[in-house]
């Protein structure tokens, strides 16, 4: 008897431009290594990205407070106890 019948190893043959349907152990690591390397850059710049958001808005609010701070300065009136 033949091995079985894998659905998902022709599909990854079909996608990745294999012609062979079987895939050798190898060549999942390599794939696999392929993924999870791709999807560790993702999170790297996504990361990046947030960092960088945060940042941005830690700077904007600053500038907003002490824009409200001179203004509060400005007019005695704005603030009464």
């Amino acid at each position: 008897m033949g091995p079985a019948f894998n659905p998902w190893t022709k599909l990854a043959g079909a996608l990745l431009g294999w012609g062979a349907t079987m895939l050798s152990a190898k060549r999942m690591a390599d794939v696999g290594y392929r993924l999870f390397s791709g999807s560790m850059m993702l999170l790297t710049v996504y990361g990046g990205y947030l960092c960088t958001l945060r940042a941005y808005r830690y700077v904007q609010r600053k500038k907003e407070l002490q824009l409200a701070a001179q203004n509060q300065n400005m007019d005695p009136e704005v603030v009464k106890d």
